[in-house]
């Protein structure tokens, strides 16, 4: 076999990227696959350019390493004279692909984390993509040649079969490579359930799915990671998802179909992976699906595949399960059983030794304490993490739990139903604040957030004054902010993840600190975050989506906080139009309208209603309700949001253009032809006075004019429209845009219905190649290529063309519910 020769494409991001690179290229070559980089060559005698040119030229395989950074150079948006070499080859690799018309066998987009897959340029999306280190062996295979998977000749199957040696036939019979999806480390002090542990694998082989439930701090997060971890060779597929709201579970299904590799993880439209994950689902055998903290069973049920060979766990704290899981109770743990957990917890005993091995005042103690804490596996673990940390001993604990108990005691309402974890935390919590206040004010910060998966950009992006005296100090620095988060994680009141770079909170911490405050303090921090939430939210673009994603669940906590403390200073507007904005862009109107509603309301209140944040805030929400069918609705919005535009900016501004066509649109769909007409006319008279006639803007504007000529078989006057629309795309966004392939696709059609079929095809074609590229496989926009490819080689009598496209297509709308 020719050695395959490849060619690396990326940006010099850091030393440490620099480094896995060159680790990844040697180790290529080193498997026999004729691997270049830069790193190889000192100063290429012709010069750069000529060099990168000539390597992407020469290789049979470009392997594009994508990053942030990567992309903002391959999209020519680096600041002048940095990063040229990157910059270069994205033009050389856009080329390439251009004039093979989107056809792509040479270009292979790698990931070093899932975050990446945001980066990966929009001209290498439709490609399939792997992850490293986790899809070396594909990604080996691939530029070997050498498939996981051959499909043998028919007929000779069975006579072949026989004579495969056993680790050929072992490969054959593996239906899928094993996925291991699990956030949580197994925990080397896990002690005792081993009876829930029986029963669950028990309830699992009878039903299928099973509910472990009780109260909080039982310990069923823990006892769910312990058997996945336990009967993980059970099993092919390991999926955990945070069960928590609608929103978290529609993320978790997103990470899974990521932890997949199926194209709808980066679709514009979540639900299409929630579909495409759950499809999976019943199709292959042999996988263990975990939902966390699945309190509210109702939302939860209808994201349960229904059938399918696998098994549903669910933790929760709801007790009534049967109509949909066989239950499996946790109970507080034996005295005995707890007694030896707190030892554990505490660096007392090792993992191997029995509570028998323990000296005898620590054995005694450890059982009153076990008895005190309830046998509430949570507050014994804390416990034992503070005698280890500060470092103590259980009699001196005991001592310390009794004073602050009766302190607790005295503020009415702290205690509630989990005595032994108020106290535990409140200690372990005084304790971390007095020896960090740093470290203090991450935890109370982190309590007024979603308490899973907080992410660093939190903390580390802008203005970190907003984080308050302590927590600004140390943000000034990554380095300075991880030992903030070393002295955080102590006594277990904090975990962190440190290769997704987030943190966790127990809810039960949560409660504890926030309750633990005055109130005065409490609406101190609850503002601070909002804030700080504000200052972290970018700009919702498609190049943003993935820290959006990282942030959305906890600026709907924001959104909570305002409505819980009646807040309406500006932060609040803008923080809540963002995250309804994001939501909005990925088709979850249902979360986007409340926010929306909510940012409108404090713009009002703030502003008054001339402001021009109101009118966007109306626009926006008119946006939503025309998508949502509300046409009704959406009219009073956007005539209002126009007539605020005009009183304020003048009848010739660009917002005020942006008004208009967005009315017209609504008129249009509703074919109120007559009174679209002079909207859409005067829309693109203001875009073209003021923005320049090669604006994206006025490109959009002819293009909705044409769709109404069109509309009414004014074919003479829609068709000139139609080819400028196109002709400015493709010079300002590029010849990959989603908005080129929209005009192909109104091109395409206007050709179609005059019967120039073989003009319209190929522009479908590319239509339907930028579609997916951009969109993913199953997006609406696809399904509209497909259908109308469909219709075309039905006019023409293709029939058995046709139906393949029908066919996908009519897969896509069902994932809509179309």
């Amino acid at each position: 076999m020719t050695p395959p020769k490849v060619f690396i494409s990326y940006s010099h991001d850091s030393t440490e990227h620099e480094d896995a690179v060159l680790t990844l290229s040697n180790r290529l070559r080193h498997d026999g696959v004729d691997c270049v980089i830069d790193q190889y060559e000192e100063s290429p005698e012709n010069g750069w350019p000529w060099w990168c040119d000539k390597q992407v030229q020469l290789a049979g395989f470009v392997v594009v390493i994508c990053t942030p950074t990567y992309l903002k150079r391959f999209m020519k948006e680096e600041e002048p004279g940095k990063g040229l070499g990157a910059t270069w080859e994205g033009h050389v690799i856009t080329q390439e692909l251009y004039n093979a018309q989107g056809k792509n066998t040479k270009f292979i987009p790698l990931i070093l984390s899932r975050e990446d897959s945001a980066s990966i340029p929009m001209t290498l999306q439709s490609a399939t993509r792997y992850q490293l280190p986790r899809d070396y062996e594909l990604f080996y295979r691939r530029l070997t040649g050498q498939p996981a998977v051959v499909k043998p000749p028919v007929g000779g199957l069975v006579a072949k079969a026989e004579r495969l040696p056993p680790q050929q036939k072992l490969e054959r019979k593996e239906e899928f490579a094993p996925v291991w999806h699990v956030p949580h480390r197994r925990s080397d002090g896990f002690t005792g359930r081993e009876t829930a542990l029986i029963d669950l694998r028990e309830a699992l082989e009878r039903r299928g799915i099973a509910a472990l439930f009780g109260l909080g701090g039982m310990g069923k997060t823990q006892t769910a990671t312990e058997y996945a971890w336990r009967y993980r060779a059970q099993y092919k597929a390991v999926f955990w998802i945070d069960a928590d709201s609608t929103e978290t579970l529609r993320a978790g299904f997103v990470s899974v179909a990521a932890a997949l590799g199926l194209a709808s993880a980066d679709a514009r439209d979540q639900e299409l992976a929630v579909a495409e994950v759950q499809t999976w689902l019943v199709q292959n055998p042999g996988w263990l699906l975990i939902l966390d903290n699945a309190d509210e069973l109702l939302p939860v049920k209808r994201f349960v595949p229904a059938h399918g060979s696998g098994h549903v766990l669910l933790t929760t704290r709801e007790h009534a399960v049967r109509a949909m899981a066989e239950g499996v109770p946790m109970r507080p743990m034996a005295q005995e059983e707890g007694a030896l957990l707190l030892l554990r917890s505490a660096g007392v005993l090792r993992k191997e030794q029995t509570l028998a091995e323990a000296k005898e005042e620590d054995r005694r103690d450890a059982l009153k304490l076990s008895e005190e804490l309830g046998g509430l596996p949570l507050a014994l673990d804390q416990a034992g993490a503070y005698i280890l940390e500060t470092p103590s001993t259980i009699s001196r604990y005991l001592g310390v739990y009794a004073t602050r108990a009766a302190k607790l005691l005295n503020q009415r309402g702290v205690l509630g139903e989990h005595k032994p974890v108020t106290v535990t935390f409140s200690l372990a919590f005084q304790k971390v604040a007095e020896k960090n206040p740093a470290a203090g004010d991450l935890i109370r910060f982190c309590a007024f957030l979603a308490p899973d998966a907080i992410p660093d950009e939190i903390f580390l992006a802008g203005d970190g004054s907003l984080l308050g005296e302590h927590l600004a100090a140390a943000a000034k620095s990554e380095g300075d902010f991880d030992e903030v988060i070393k002295d955080a994680c102590k006594f277990s009141l904090v975990s962190r993840d440190a290769e997704k770079r987030t943190l966790s909170v127990h809810r039960l911490v949560q409660a504890v600190v926030r309750d633990g405050m005055p109130r005065e303090d409490q609406r101190l921090w609850a503002e601070r975050v909002i804030r700080v939430m504000n200052n972290a939210f970018p700009n919702v673009e498609f190049k943003n989506w993935a820290l959006c994603q990282r942030l959305i669940v906890h600026s709907q906590s924001c959104a909570s906080l305002a409505a819980e403390w009646s807040f309406d200073f500006a932060g609040v507007a803008n923080l809540l139009n963002k995250a309804a904005y994001y939501l909005d862009d990925r088709a979850l109107f249902t979360e986007a309208e409340p926010l929306y509603q909510h940012s409108l309301a404090v713009r009002e209140k703030i502003s008054g209603p001339e402001h021009p944040d109101v009118a966007t805030g109306l626009n926006n929400l008119a946006v939503l309700y025309r998508k949502r069918g509300k046409y009704a609705e959406a009219e009073s919005l956007y005539q209002r949001s126009l007539a605020l535009r005009e009183r304020v900016f003048g009848p010739n501004d660009p917002d005020v253009a942006a008004s208009l066509n967005n009315l017209a649109l609504l008129y249009r769909r509703q074919g109120r032809y007559a009174e679209a007409e002079p909207l859409y006319q005067r829309c693109c008279a203001i875009q073209e006075r003021t923005l320049g006639p090669d604006h994206p803007d006025l490109a959009t504007g002819l293009s909705n004019l044409a769709l109404l000529y069109q509309s009414q078989d004014r074919d003479a006057e829609a068709e000139p429209l139609y080819q400028r629309s196109l002709a400015i795309r493709e010079r300002v966004l590029g010849p990959y845009h989603p908005d080129v392939a929209i005009s192909l696709n109104n091109i395409a059609s206007f050709y179609d219905r005059r019967g120039k079929y073989g003009e319209s095809e190929p522009l479908y074609q590319r239509s339907l190649t930028i579609f997916e590229g951009a969109q993913g496989p199953n997006h609406p926009d696809v399904a509209t290529v497909l259908e109308n490819l469909a219709k075309l080689y039905e006019a023409q009598g293709m029939l058995r063309e046709a139906t393949p496209f029908w066919e996908r297509a009519r897969s896509i709308r069902e994932m809509h519910g179309d």
